[in-house]
């Protein structure tokens, strides 16, 4: 991301675009990149490779929260207490 910030003039989108299709692979696995390509085939659209990985990210990050959130709120705060006294104690 730094590379295509540093370089507002030029578009970088050509070189670039194989480098985070290859982080894309990496971090969410190769068949859920053959899935966003099917999609953008079918729809007959083209997204860079980088907006497609912030987005992945972003909507990654949401679904931890949100479980974050439903164990946070699913757990009787009695019970929460004496895990946390049970955590310290060990």
């Amino acid at each position: 991301m730094y590379i295509e910030k540093s370089t507002k003039g030029r578009d970088l989108s050509p070189v670039t675009d194989k480098l985070w299709k290859k982080f894309y692979e990496k971090e969410f696995g190769i068949e859920r990149t053959n899935l966003v390509i099917e999609r953008m085939r079918k729809k007959k659209v083209n997204f860079r490779w980088l907006q497609l990985y912030q987005a992945k990210l972003r909507e990654v990050d949401e679904a931890e929260n949100e479980a974050a959130d439903w164990l946070k709120n699913s757990i009787p705060s009695s019970y929460s207490s004496r895990a946390r006294i049970i955590l310290l104690i060990c």
